[in-house]
């Protein structure tokens, strides 16, 4: 699939344009996220590189400090001026599957159709392996949460789980993700020349 580059970024008319936003965001992420150490860090790391991405094609962003706007519901979201919201984002630098699974909880009342979720694996993971298990185990709990928690979201909507483990000592990136996308067409009704009605 050809990626959107650094063309301006619309509503996506159709599942695959939709996939094809979340695919070149996760390229991004992982050509992006280095090795942070504090929550400060992890939280304006990955927040500073949302915003350059989606920045970049001509959206507003919302976030704690941003020139937009501060947080509006979730740690970041990506907005269409006169659209609505393209992308609602949390970034978890807790590694307890407790914490990972409230943040997460947060997006899935979200009508964006790209759903982010950003979470760290534990540096005690040394192997690939072990890496490779702990997201694993880390999607398997989101899972169950999404079909436990909230059954019915947008046709066509993504979500991403990202989870960063640490980078090489060379500094190749290891992150592990994980895509989920809803069934159904992307399907969006205006709300112009509509009134409320007394009731």
């Amino acid at each position: 699939m050809e990626t959107i580059g650094q063309r301006l970024l619309e509503f996506p008319r159709n599942r695959q344009e939709a996939k094809q936003i979340a695919l070149d965001l996760v390229r991004e992420l992982k050509d992006g996220i280095g090795n942070t150490r504090t929550q400060a860090q992890w939280t304006a790391q990955n927040v500073q590189k949302l915003d350059s991405f989606f920045r970049n094609r001509g959206l507003d962003c919302f976030f704690h400090a941003s020139s937009d706007g501060g947080e509006f519901l979730w740690d970041f979201i990506a907005y269409i001026k006169g659209r609505g919201i393209l992308v609602a984002a949390e970034s978890e630098f807790l590694t307890s599957l407790g914490e990972i699974e409230r943040d997460f909880e947060k997006l899935l009342y979200s009508s964006a159709p790209i759903k982010l979720m950003i979470c760290r694996i534990d540096e005690k993971n040394r192997t690939r392996e072990a890496a490779q298990e702990e997201a694993n185990r880390i999607c398997r709990r989101l899972e169950g949460h999404l079909t436990g928690t909230c059954t019915y979201h947008s046709p066509g909507s993504v979500l991403v789980v990202y989870c960063v483990w640490w980078s090489d000592e060379q500094g190749k990136n290891r992150d592990i993700s994980f895509l989920l996308q809803i069934e159904g067409e992307i399907s969006y009704q205006s709300a112009e020349n509509k009134r409320f009605e007394a009731v």
